[in-house]
């Protein structure tokens, strides 16, 4: 039973690293994005909306990898839970 209380600690812990780092990512991601000079001029108005789309996409994949991480953090929940339950009933 202790065994399994620790390995499933480990799994728990080795899953967190990794959603660490996918966090991590999003947020060099919103930084780099942050960081990108875009002085609104109406000369050159192509340039400046195809770099706001630019932008966009960039928002929006990183929107995309923060659900995943979420859903990561729920499975890994649940799995914590299920298996909680189950040494309770031992």
């Amino acid at each position: 039973m202790a065994i399994s209380t620790i390995n499933t600690l480990k799994r728990a812990k080795l899953v967190l690293v990794k959603v660490k780092f996918g966090l991590n990512d999003v947020l060099k991601k919103l930084e780099d994005v942050a960081e990108v000079d875009f002085p609104m001029c109406t000369e050159n108005i192509e340039q400046e909306m195809a770099t706001l789309v630019a932008r966009m996409e960039i928002l929006e994949e990183v929107s995309k990898q923060v659900v995943r991480e979420v859903e990561r953090l729920k499975r890994i929940l649940a799995a914590l839970q299920n298996e909680d339950e189950t040494m309770d009933e031992d």
